[in-house]
C-alpha cells in the first residue's frame, strides 16, 4: 500500500502517517515569537521528511479550508500562509499533493460537516470516529485539544479507502 500523508492545517492541526496498518501522528510544529505561536517551517518540512523516509511514492492530502465567517483579516492572511507553508513542505518533500475539502473526507469518513454544530461537538465526533477508526491508537486521540490528530488521521484514512483513485 501507498503510504499517504495527511495534514490538518492550522497552528493546532496535525500530521499523520497511514502507512498500511502503521499510523503516526505528529501535532503541528510551532514556535512562539514574541506573544505569537507561528508554524516552524524548517521543524514541518524535516517532520514530513523524516515520515517519507524510504518510502518511493507518498501521497500528502491537506485539507483545502477557508477562512471562517467573523474571522478576522490578519486570522485568515496568517491561516493561508500555514496552509500555503504545509502544501510547500510536501511538494518540496517529493509528495503528490491532493486537497480535499472538509465536506468531502467528513461525508467519506461517516461524520457531518456540520458547520452550525458548536466548536465542542465537531471536535468529539472527529474523534469518536478516529478512535472507532484506530482502535490500537485510541491514546492518540484522548483530549480534547487532540482533534487536529484526529481529523489528520481521519483525511489518511479516507484517501486509502473511499476516494476513488485515478
Amino acid at each position: 500500500m501507498t503510504p499517504v500523508i495527511a495534514i490538518d492545517p492550522g497552528l493546532t492541526g496535525a500530521v499523520a502517517l497511514l502507512a498500511g496498518r502503521d499510523l503516526v501522528v505528529r501535532d503541528m510544529p510551532t514556535e512562539v515569537r514574541g506573544k505569537r505561536t507561528a508554524l516552524n517551517l524548517q521543524l514541518l518540512w524535516r517532520e514530513v521528511l523524516a515520515l517519507t523516509f524510504g518510502h518511493q511514492r507518498v501521497y500528502a492530502i491537506v485539507e483545502n479550508v477557508s477562512a471562517m465567517p467573523r474571522q478576522g483579516l490578519g486570522s485568515a492572511a496568517n491561516f493561508g500562509k500555514t496552509i500555503g507553508a504545509c502544501e510547500m513542505a510536501v511538494v518540496a518533500a517529493g509528495c503528490q499533493l491532493v486537497r480535499v475539502t472538509p465536506q468531502t473526507w467528513k461525508f467519506g469518513v461517516g461524520i457531518a460537516a456540520n458547520p452550525d454544530a458548536d466548536t465542542k461537538a465537531r471536535k468529539n465526533a472527529s474523534r469518536a470516529r478516529a478512535i472507532e477508526l484506530f482502535p490500537n491508537y485510541a491514546h492518540l486521540f484522548a483530549r480534547v485539544k487532540d482533534d487536529g490528530r484526529a481529523e489528520a488521521a481521519l483525511m489518511a484514512w479516507w484517501f486509502v479507502h473511499k476516494r476513488i483513485q485515478k
